[in-house]
């Protein structure tokens, strides 16, 4: 098995492969712990790299001319981001012999009201776990005194939500 099926197969929440004898396929499920375990340097590397960043642009961008920074950035970061993931994806699954086909052969559970209910309270769930933490960044540094202090205020919040998420 060569590197890339190994690490789509940890870096992705389910995996599917076709089987030759049953045509069945098998589901593997990933997660952070998962790919701290299989490929620990990555995911530390990634950790350290994105907490740095947010408090390096905290620390750069000062409460009056730092607005035009932050809202760059936010205009900015979302395209980036999906650029990025749909690189990826075009990288990776050519390479795996992922297809569509495996995922949707098989019929959904869930239908009806028991669909939308299911839909919806999963929705608000998440919603509500990243909601904690965008609601409590200013409560931590609402009168900080300086920009150190308001990153010193918030250099908690990504521990304490990765520690929130592990235990659920």
């Amino acid at each position: 098995m060569d590197n890339s099926r190994v690490l789509l197969s940890h870096v992705l929440s389910k995996h599917w492969t076709d089987r030759a004898d049953s045509g069945a396929s098998r589901e593997g499920i990933a997660s952070p712990v998962t790919i701290a375990t299989v490929i620990p340097a990555l995911f530390w590397t990634i950790l350290v790299v994105t907490i740095v960043a947010r408090l390096a642009i905290l620390y750069v961008s000062q409460p009056k001319t730092g607005q035009r920074t932050l809202k760059l950035m936010g205009i900015t970061v979302p395209f980036i981001s999906l650029l990025g993931f749909i690189i990826l994806f075009a990288y990776v699954m050519p390479e795996t012999h992922w297809q569509w086909s495996s995922i949707l052969q098989y019929p959904t559970q869930v239908s009806g009201s028991a669909f939308w209910f299911a839909f919806i309270g999963l929705l608000n769930a998440n919603i509500a776990f990243w909601a904690t933490m965008a609601l409590s960044m200013p409560d931590y540094t609402r009168f900080a005194k300086s920009q150190y202090s308001q990153v010193f205020g918030q250099l908690s919040l990504p521990f304490i939500m990765t520690a929130i998420a592990h235990s659920v």
